[in-house]
């Protein structure tokens, strides 16, 4: 019934539960976001939306977003910090422990998102587990944020 690698939701309207599909991939991009977009979610059809600067753009509602508030929620891009303990958490399940040394050492250098990603193209089958606990992490995060909008979500398989 719904595609691989999407979020089912249903929204809470009394009894009444209306199921909504979002594209977990929008909502990590949303999440990571830290441009000249703000990105909202659409709660009538799940959409999620990249809303340019109005500087950019020279329109000071995009699409009624803003006048829309009940419908239209704001996604705040998670901060720099929880990556970097999201990498930290990451390295910490790696053997040997020369690899862990080497993602730690770019970690606590200059430039950490570089150094760790830099150093992860030097070791392609760490790299790919990275991704998956990336993955795995920012699917979790995005659905602790729809609990706390009070949506109810089912992740589905990829």
């Amino acid at each position: 019934m719904y595609g691989k690698g999407q979020i089912v939701l249903a929204l809470s309207f009394g009894l009444h539960m209306t199921p909504l599909t979002i594209d977990p991939e929008a909502l990590r991009l949303a999440l990571q976001a830290h441009d000249e977009s703000e990105w909202y979610l659409d709660r009538r059809t799940g959409e999620i939306i990249a809303v340019p600067d109005p500087e950019l753009t020279g329109e000071p509602d995009f699409e009624g977003i803003h006048a829309n508030p009940d419908r239209f929620v704001w996604i705040e891009p998670i901060t720099s910090e929880k990556v970097l303990h999201m990498m930290r958490k990451f390295v910490e399940t790696l053997e040997p422990a020369s690899f862990k040394r080497k993602l730690n050492e770019a970690l606590d250098g200059e430039g950490p998102f570089r150094a760790f990603h830099e150093a992860l193209e030097n070791t392609p089958p760490i790299k790919t587990q990275w991704q998956k606990h990336e993955d795995t992490c920012y699917r979790e995060i995005g659905r602790i944020w729809l609990e706390g909008m009070g949506i109810v979500a089912t992740l589905q398989p990829n």
